[in-house]
């Protein structure tokens, strides 16, 4: 976001670092990827993933389907969802991916809805 622009996001973001377990759908294939969680809202988060098949750099990864696994630090709840991906950033390192959840379990949502509003 430039400066002195206001968010136009329906969720407000949280940062977090959560390590994560990201799997893909793309191409017919389906691909598992460590990451971490950067940051999240009720309505999604953005990964970074960092250990992933080379294949995913060569491919249009928008819009693709996916679910995530992730927890954060000093938790004991692990929180899943599918998601879709919106963006796709493909950085020298890692490929950084802004998705939007698609389903969660009501208590896992509620959960998070807590750990939002404390931003």
């Amino acid at each position: 976001m430039h400066p002195g622009q206001a968010d136009r996001r329906k969720s407000i973001r949280k940062e977090v670092l959560a390590p994560a377990v990201m799997q893909i759908e793309a191409d017919g294939r389906r691909f598992t990827s460590q990451a971490i969680v950067k940051n999240l809202s009720l309505g999604g988060l953005q990964v970074a993933l960092y250990d992933y098949d080379d294949d995913l750099r060569k491919l249009d990864l928008t819009n693709s389907h996916g679910a995530i696994c992730f927890r954060f630090s000093g938790g004991s709840r692990e929180y899943r969802a599918t998601c879709q991906t919106i963006r796709v950033e493909k950085w020298n390192y890692t490929i950084q991916i802004g998705a939007m959840f698609t389903d969660m379990s009501e208590s896992q949502r509620r959960s998070l809805e807590d750990i939002c509003a404390s931003a």
